[in-house]
């Protein structure tokens, strides 16, 4: 259940003070899901169900599907690099499973993307593209009650 405290957590950083930003997939819901399978009444699975936001396509499907510009290919490891930092910041949040298939990306119609961190403001041209980062299940954070 660490992942959904985690995951929750940083939903709110959109909405931070001294270190904010809207790079982590937006949370509208979780479900425990017992699978009992057929013809029994124990539960073989349990499950977490997320309800997210549309965060566009992983990385990886992205890179293939389109041929990136080199500012685009900046754009986005700059955003990424930058909600880590304000992550760690805040949480001394820490990834552990960072690769193509957990940062999703989509259009944006914003030119600039802003990302506070230690109250201080960092822009970064979007380049039409707003990355994403999802699946905290090997994260780890320090979450104040």
């Amino acid at each position: 259940m660490s992942e959904v405290k985690i995951t929750k957590r940083l939903c709110l950083l959109k909405d931070g003070g001294r270190n904010r930003t809207s790079a982590f997939v937006e949370l509208f819901g979780t479900w425990i899901v017992w699978d009992y399978g057929l013809n029994s009444t124990e539960y073989k699975q349990l499950y977490v169900v997320y309800k997210t936001e549309y965060a566009g396509m992983p990385l990886q499907e992205f890179v293939h599907s389109l041929s990136l510009t080199a500012d685009q290919v900046d754009s986005i490891t700059r955003q990424v690099a930058l909600a880590l930092s304000v992550a760690e910041c805040e949480l001394n949040f820490e990834h552990r499973d960072l690769h193509p298939e957990t940062v999703l990306i989509r259009p944006t119609s914003r030119s600039q993307l802003t990302f506070r961190m230690d109250g201080e403001s960092h822009s970064v041209n979007s380049c039409g593209y707003k990355a994403t980062i999802v699946n905290f299940s090997a994260s780890r954070a320090t979450i104040k009650r």
